[in-house]
Protein backbone atom coordinates (compact mmCIF):
# COMPACT_ATOMS: atom_id res chain seq x y z
CA UNK A 1 0.00 0.00 0.00
CA UNK A 2 2.92 2.43 0.82
CA UNK A 3 4.10 2.04 -2.68
CA UNK A 4 0.73 2.89 -4.32
CA UNK A 5 0.11 5.57 -1.95
CA UNK A 6 3.46 7.18 -2.87
CA UNK A 7 2.67 6.69 -6.99
CA UNK A 8 -0.62 8.69 -5.91
CA UNK A 9 0.51 11.44 -4.44
CA UNK A 10 4.00 11.53 -7.02
CA UNK A 11 0.48 12.31 -9.99
CA UNK A 12 1.54 8.77 -11.21
CA UNK A 13 -2.43 8.02 -11.10
CA UNK A 14 -2.05 5.15 -13.80
CA UNK A 15 0.48 3.11 -11.28
CA UNK A 16 -1.24 3.77 -7.90
CA UNK A 17 -4.30 3.02 -9.93
CA UNK A 18 -2.74 -0.90 -10.85
CA UNK A 19 -0.73 -1.19 -8.16
CA UNK A 20 -3.92 -0.87 -5.51
CA UNK A 21 -5.35 -3.10 -7.62
CA UNK A 22 -2.96 -5.77 -7.17
CA UNK A 23 -3.35 -5.25 -3.47
CA UNK A 24 -7.38 -5.93 -3.71
CA UNK A 25 -6.17 -9.15 -6.11
CA UNK A 26 -4.00 -10.48 -3.28
CA UNK A 27 -6.20 -9.59 -0.46
CA UNK A 28 -9.39 -8.65 0.36
CA UNK A 29 -8.74 -6.54 3.48
CA UNK A 30 -10.29 -3.69 4.72
CA UNK A 31 -7.51 -0.97 4.37
CA UNK A 32 -7.33 -2.36 -0.05
CA UNK A 33 -10.82 -2.19 -0.67
CA UNK A 34 -11.62 0.83 1.30
CA UNK A 35 -8.44 2.54 0.02
CA UNK A 36 -9.64 1.21 -3.74
CA UNK A 37 -12.97 2.25 -3.14
CA UNK A 38 -12.11 6.02 -2.75
CA UNK A 39 -9.85 5.83 -5.89
CA UNK A 40 -12.83 4.46 -7.63
CA UNK A 41 -14.99 7.14 -6.20
CA UNK A 42 -12.89 9.94 -6.16
CA UNK A 43 -10.61 9.58 -9.50
CA UNK A 44 -12.69 7.91 -11.73
CA UNK A 45 -16.13 9.17 -10.32
CA UNK A 46 -17.45 5.23 -10.79
CA UNK A 47 -19.73 5.19 -7.97
CA UNK A 48 -20.90 1.80 -8.62
CA UNK A 49 -17.71 -0.13 -8.61
CA UNK A 50 -17.07 2.46 -5.59
CA UNK A 51 -20.04 1.38 -3.72
CA UNK A 52 -19.40 -2.11 -4.40
CA UNK A 53 -15.91 -2.21 -2.49
CA UNK A 54 -16.81 -0.34 0.34
CA UNK A 55 -19.83 -2.66 1.00
CA UNK A 56 -17.27 -5.36 1.02
CA UNK A 57 -14.78 -3.45 3.32
CA UNK A 58 -17.68 -2.25 5.79
CA UNK A 59 -19.01 -6.06 5.75
CA UNK A 60 -15.35 -7.05 7.23
CA UNK A 61 -16.57 -5.35 10.68
CA UNK A 62 -14.01 -2.14 10.43
CA UNK A 63 -12.51 -0.72 13.85
CA UNK A 64 -11.97 2.63 11.68
CA UNK A 65 -14.39 5.19 10.80
CA UNK A 66 -13.26 6.03 7.00
CA UNK A 67 -14.77 3.32 5.81
CA UNK A 68 -18.82 4.16 7.03
CA UNK A 69 -17.83 7.73 6.17
CA UNK A 70 -16.61 6.69 2.51
CA UNK A 71 -19.98 4.54 2.20
CA UNK A 72 -22.24 7.14 3.31
CA UNK A 73 -20.99 9.67 0.86
CA UNK A 74 -21.23 7.17 -2.06
CA UNK A 75 -24.78 6.25 -0.57
CA UNK A 76 -25.83 10.21 -0.51
CA UNK A 77 -24.32 11.03 -3.95
CA UNK A 78 -26.82 7.86 -5.04
CA UNK A 79 -29.63 9.58 -3.12
CA UNK A 80 -30.20 6.66 -0.74
CA UNK A 81 -30.93 8.19 2.43
CA UNK A 82 -31.53 5.96 4.82
CA UNK A 83 -28.43 3.95 4.10
CA UNK A 84 -26.47 7.17 4.70
CA UNK A 85 -27.99 8.22 7.13
CA UNK A 86 -27.07 4.76 9.02
CA UNK A 87 -23.21 5.10 8.43
CA UNK A 88 -23.28 8.73 8.99
CA UNK A 89 -24.85 8.26 12.41
CA UNK A 90 -21.84 5.44 12.90
CA UNK A 91 -19.35 7.66 12.42
CA UNK A 92 -21.28 10.65 14.83
CA UNK A 93 -21.34 8.12 17.68
CA UNK A 94 -17.06 8.33 18.04
CA UNK A 95 -16.10 11.46 16.16
CA UNK A 96 -17.96 14.76 15.42
CA UNK A 97 -15.87 15.28 12.25
CA UNK A 98 -16.78 18.55 10.01
CA UNK A 99 -17.50 16.60 6.89
CA UNK A 100 -20.01 14.27 8.38
CA UNK A 101 -21.85 16.71 10.04
CA UNK A 102 -22.01 18.62 7.07
CA UNK A 103 -23.42 15.65 4.97
CA UNK A 104 -25.96 14.91 7.37
CA UNK A 105 -27.29 18.57 7.19
CA UNK A 106 -27.34 17.35 3.11
CA UNK A 107 -29.23 14.41 4.06
CA UNK A 108 -31.83 16.38 6.25
CA UNK A 109 -32.27 18.91 3.71
CA UNK A 110 -32.81 16.25 0.60
CA UNK A 111 -35.76 14.73 3.30
CA UNK A 112 -36.84 18.20 3.53
CA UNK A 113 -36.48 18.38 6.93
CA UNK A 114 -35.11 21.69 7.35
CA UNK A 115 -35.25 22.59 10.99
CA UNK A 116 -32.64 19.51 11.58
CA UNK A 117 -30.70 20.30 8.55
CA UNK A 118 -29.91 23.65 9.59
CA UNK A 119 -28.70 22.46 13.01
CA UNK A 120 -25.92 20.39 11.42
CA UNK A 121 -24.76 23.20 9.37
CA UNK A 122 -24.76 25.67 11.98
CA UNK A 123 -22.57 23.44 14.58
CA UNK A 124 -19.32 23.53 11.05
CA UNK A 125 -20.50 27.05 9.39
CA UNK A 126 -18.12 29.54 9.66
CA UNK A 127 -19.49 32.98 10.19
CA UNK A 128 -20.05 34.58 6.41
CA UNK A 129 -19.22 31.57 4.64
CA UNK A 130 -21.33 29.73 2.15
CA UNK A 131 -21.86 26.73 4.22
CA UNK A 132 -23.85 29.70 6.60
CA UNK A 133 -25.96 30.41 3.67
CA UNK A 134 -26.78 26.86 2.82
CA UNK A 135 -28.10 26.95 7.09
CA UNK A 136 -29.81 30.16 6.65
CA UNK A 137 -31.82 28.91 3.60
CA UNK A 138 -32.93 25.79 5.25
CA UNK A 139 -33.85 28.47 8.22
CA UNK A 140 -35.78 30.24 5.55
CA UNK A 141 -37.38 26.73 4.41
CA UNK A 142 -38.26 26.14 8.24
CA UNK A 143 -39.52 29.64 8.78
CA UNK A 144 -37.29 30.17 11.14
CA UNK A 145 -36.65 33.95 12.28
CA UNK A 146 -32.62 32.86 12.92
CA UNK A 147 -32.36 33.38 9.09
CA UNK A 148 -33.07 36.82 9.35
CA UNK A 149 -31.05 36.96 12.50
CA UNK A 150 -28.32 35.94 11.03
CA UNK A 151 -28.41 37.88 7.67
CA UNK A 152 -28.30 41.15 9.53
CA UNK A 153 -24.59 39.94 11.18
CA UNK A 154 -23.21 39.14 7.62
CA UNK A 155 -19.51 40.31 7.83
CA UNK A 156 -17.11 41.19 5.31
CA UNK A 157 -14.06 40.95 7.48
CA UNK A 158 -15.11 37.30 8.54
CA UNK A 159 -12.28 34.53 7.18
CA UNK A 160 -14.41 32.87 4.76
CA UNK A 161 -16.71 35.65 3.92
CA UNK A 162 -18.23 34.51 0.29
CA UNK A 163 -19.88 37.69 -0.48
CA UNK A 164 -23.04 40.44 -0.89
CA UNK A 165 -24.52 38.97 -3.28
CA UNK A 166 -24.98 35.61 -2.06
CA UNK A 167 -26.25 37.33 1.24
CA UNK A 168 -28.75 39.64 -1.12
CA UNK A 169 -30.49 36.42 -2.96
CA UNK A 170 -31.26 35.47 0.42
CA UNK A 171 -32.65 38.56 1.13
CA UNK A 172 -34.91 37.61 -1.69
CA UNK A 173 -36.10 35.05 -0.70
CA UNK A 174 -37.11 36.64 2.88
CA UNK A 175 -39.38 39.12 0.87
CA UNK A 176 -36.74 41.83 2.23
CA UNK A 177 -35.80 43.56 -1.16
CA UNK A 178 -34.29 46.70 0.33
CA UNK A 179 -31.79 44.82 2.34
CA UNK A 180 -31.36 42.76 -1.29
CA UNK A 181 -30.52 45.86 -2.72
CA UNK A 182 -28.14 47.23 -0.65
CA UNK A 183 -25.71 43.93 -0.84
CA UNK A 184 -26.16 43.55 -4.72
CA UNK A 185 -25.40 47.47 -5.10
CA UNK A 186 -22.19 46.59 -2.62
CA UNK A 187 -21.05 44.50 -5.48
CA UNK A 188 -21.88 45.74 -8.72
CA UNK A 189 -19.59 47.12 -10.41
CA UNK A 190 -16.45 45.36 -8.70
CA UNK A 191 -16.40 42.47 -11.65
CA UNK A 192 -18.70 41.92 -14.57
CA UNK A 193 -21.86 40.15 -13.05
CA UNK A 194 -22.89 36.75 -13.98
CA UNK A 195 -26.07 36.67 -15.53
CA UNK A 196 -27.76 34.95 -12.71
CA UNK A 197 -26.50 38.25 -10.87
CA UNK A 198 -28.18 40.71 -13.04
CA UNK A 199 -31.23 38.65 -13.26
CA UNK A 200 -32.23 38.36 -9.80
CA UNK A 201 -30.79 42.33 -8.70
CA UNK A 202 -33.24 43.10 -12.26
CA UNK A 203 -35.90 41.83 -10.11
CA UNK A 204 -35.39 43.63 -6.90
CA UNK A 205 -35.00 46.54 -8.77
CA UNK A 206 -38.28 46.21 -10.62
CA UNK A 207 -40.07 44.63 -7.25
CA UNK A 208 -39.05 47.97 -5.45
CA UNK A 209 -40.42 50.42 -8.53
CA UNK A 210 -37.12 51.17 -9.45
CA UNK A 211 -37.50 51.06 -13.14
CA UNK A 212 -34.79 53.60 -14.14
CA UNK A 213 -32.67 52.03 -11.81
CA UNK A 214 -32.79 48.67 -13.76
CA UNK A 215 -32.69 49.93 -17.24
CA UNK A 216 -28.99 51.51 -16.20
CA UNK A 217 -28.31 48.13 -14.81
CA UNK A 218 -29.71 46.52 -18.16
CA UNK A 219 -27.23 49.52 -20.11
CA UNK A 220 -24.18 48.84 -18.25
CA UNK A 221 -24.48 44.78 -18.90
CA UNK A 222 -25.55 45.39 -22.52
CA UNK A 223 -22.05 47.25 -22.80
CA UNK A 224 -20.51 44.45 -21.08
CA UNK A 225 -21.40 42.09 -23.27
CA UNK A 226 -20.32 44.13 -26.16
CA UNK A 227 -17.14 44.69 -24.55
CA UNK A 228 -16.69 40.59 -24.14
CA UNK A 229 -17.72 40.05 -28.17
CA UNK A 230 -14.98 41.82 -28.89
CA UNK A 231 -12.41 40.95 -26.56
CA UNK A 232 -13.26 36.94 -27.79
CA UNK A 233 -13.47 37.95 -31.30
CA UNK A 234 -9.45 39.12 -30.92
CA UNK A 235 -8.42 35.99 -29.05
CA UNK A 236 -5.43 34.62 -31.50
CA UNK A 237 -4.70 31.21 -29.54
CA UNK A 238 -8.32 29.97 -29.60
CA UNK A 239 -10.00 27.31 -31.76
CA UNK A 240 -12.53 29.08 -34.41
CA UNK A 241 -15.00 26.93 -32.66
CA UNK A 242 -14.93 27.77 -29.27
CA UNK A 243 -14.62 31.25 -30.03
CA UNK A 244 -17.87 31.03 -32.71
CA UNK A 245 -19.36 29.12 -29.45
CA UNK A 246 -18.34 31.98 -26.41
CA UNK A 247 -19.80 34.44 -28.95
CA UNK A 248 -23.08 32.17 -29.26
CA UNK A 249 -23.28 32.02 -25.74
CA UNK A 250 -22.91 36.41 -25.21
CA UNK A 251 -25.56 37.16 -28.22
CA UNK A 252 -27.75 34.53 -26.54
CA UNK A 253 -27.29 36.38 -23.09
CA UNK A 254 -27.34 39.96 -24.66
CA UNK A 255 -31.38 38.82 -26.22
CA UNK A 256 -32.51 38.03 -22.74
CA UNK A 257 -30.91 41.43 -21.29
CA UNK A 258 -32.61 43.00 -23.50
CA UNK A 259 -36.24 41.16 -23.27
CA UNK A 260 -34.99 41.12 -18.49
CA UNK A 261 -38.10 43.91 -18.08
CA UNK A 262 -40.58 43.00 -20.46
CA UNK A 263 -40.96 39.39 -18.83
CA UNK A 264 -40.39 40.92 -15.46
CA UNK A 265 -43.49 42.84 -16.33
CA UNK A 266 -45.03 39.78 -17.28
CA UNK A 267 -44.69 38.01 -13.86
CA UNK A 268 -40.94 36.33 -14.36
CA UNK A 269 -39.25 35.78 -11.55
CA UNK A 270 -35.96 34.76 -11.49
CA UNK A 271 -35.68 30.63 -9.36
CA UNK A 272 -33.18 30.99 -6.68
CA UNK A 273 -30.01 28.54 -7.18
CA UNK A 274 -28.31 27.11 -4.32
CA UNK A 275 -25.61 24.32 -4.39
CA UNK A 276 -26.54 22.18 -1.04
CA UNK A 277 -23.32 19.90 -2.00
CA UNK A 278 -22.04 16.38 -0.56
CA UNK A 279 -19.08 17.05 0.95
CA UNK A 280 -16.02 14.28 0.35
CA UNK A 281 -12.80 14.04 2.29
CA UNK A 282 -9.47 12.48 2.20
CA UNK A 283 -10.06 9.16 3.71
CA UNK A 284 -7.36 7.49 2.34
CA UNK A 285 -5.17 4.77 4.49
CA UNK A 286 -1.90 5.88 4.99
CA UNK A 287 -2.34 9.10 3.21
CA UNK A 288 0.96 11.18 4.51
CA UNK A 289 -0.57 14.65 3.54
CA UNK A 290 -3.00 14.46 5.64
CA UNK A 291 -1.14 12.38 8.44
CA UNK A 292 -3.17 9.60 8.09
CA UNK A 293 -2.62 6.17 9.64
CA UNK A 294 -2.64 3.15 7.99
CA UNK A 295 -5.71 0.81 9.00
CA UNK A 296 -4.54 -0.89 12.25
CA UNK A 297 -6.87 -3.62 12.17
CA UNK A 298 -4.67 -5.66 9.46
CA UNK A 299 -2.80 -7.96 11.77
CA UNK A 300 -1.07 -8.82 8.43
CA UNK A 301 2.06 -7.53 6.40
CA UNK A 302 1.48 -4.50 3.91
CA UNK A 303 3.05 -4.96 0.59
Amino acid sequence: MKQALAYFEGNEYKQAFKRMKQLVEQERSVENLHNLAWLYLNEEEDLNMGQKLAEEAVELGPNHHFPHALLAEIYLRKNDLPRAEVHLHKVLEKHRIPSIIHNLGVLYAKKRQWTEAANYFQECAKMSSYIQIIEIYCHIQANDIKAKDILLQWDESQDDFIGWSEAADLWIELGEFTNAKEGFEKEWGITFPSPYIVKRYSYVLYRLGKEEELMNIQKQTLANIEQEVEEVQKEIDWLEEDKNEQIQELEEWREEVTGLLKNLKKGYVPPYEIDIYVEGGCYLFGCSQHNHPFYRGDSKKRV
